[in-house]
Order: C-alpha cells, then sequence, then structure tokens
C-alpha cells in the first residue's frame, strides 16, 4: 500500500506541478480554456497557484510518515486537489461540455482520491 501511495503522490506532484504551472503562467492552451469557460484569466491563475500549492502539499507527504504533523498537509492538499478537479467536472457540464471532455478532471480527481485513501488507510 505504501508503494501505491508513493506513485499515487509522485504522480500528483508532477501532474499538478506542470498543469498549475502552465496556468498560472497564462499559457494558450489554458487561456482558451478560461475564456471556454466563462472565467476570467485572473480566476484560472488563481486555480493555477492552488494547483500548485497542492502539488507542493502532497510531495510534503513522501517525507512524512502515519502520524507526523507533515502527514495532514498531505492529506489535505489531496483533498483540495480532489475538491478543484469536482469543481472543474461541474463547471464543465453546467457549460454544456460532454463527458469526454470532463475525462482529464475526472482522471485526476480519481488519482488524488486513491492517494487520499491509501494514505489514510495506511
Amino acid at each position: 500500500m505504501a508503494a501505491v501511495a508513493s506513485i499515487a503522490t509522485i504522480a500528483l506532484f508532477i501532474v499538478f506541478l506542470t498543469t498549475g504551472g502552465l496556468t498560472l503562467a497564462g499559457e494558450t492552451s489554458t487561456v482558451h480554456l478560461a475564456d471556454r469557460l466563462g472565467l476570467s484569466r485572473t480566476s484560472f491563475r488563481w486555480i493555477g497557484a492552488v494547483e500548485l500549492a497542492g502539488a507542493a502539499g502532497v510531495m510534503v507527504g513522501v517525507a512524512a510518515r502515519g502520524g507526523q504533523a507533515l502527514s495532514v498537509v498531505n492529506d489535505v492538499a489531496s483533498g483540495v486537489l480532489l475538491v478543484v478537479m469536482g469543481a472543474a467536472v461541474v463547471l464543465q457540464r453546467r457549460r454544456g461540455e460532454a463527458w469526454r471532455a470532463t475525462a482529464p478532471a475526472l482522471l485526476l480527481g480519481g488519482l488524488a482520491l486513491v492517494q487520499l485513501v491509501v494514505r489514510l488507510a495506511s
């Protein structure tokens, strides 16, 4: 179980570091996504900042063990990333996007959920 949690943590870190960084930097595809979803670029950059903070938070848990105070940071960060991805799915569906368009958010939210459940179970 520890190996699964570690792999999920590293995957979350890499993905959200990348997506959060691109969003915060205002990369062209993220600007188009913000426009398509009806969000201001400033709001979308805040989402990128939350993703970067979440990436840093989940990485803290790699060094933390079960009852250590730092492991709570990992759990909170995973929960926040799960909520952000859930909100992304809801927003995309409300804007009339197909389920297929929500696949990245569903996948990343699922990965955050797996990481959180496995860490809490161990």
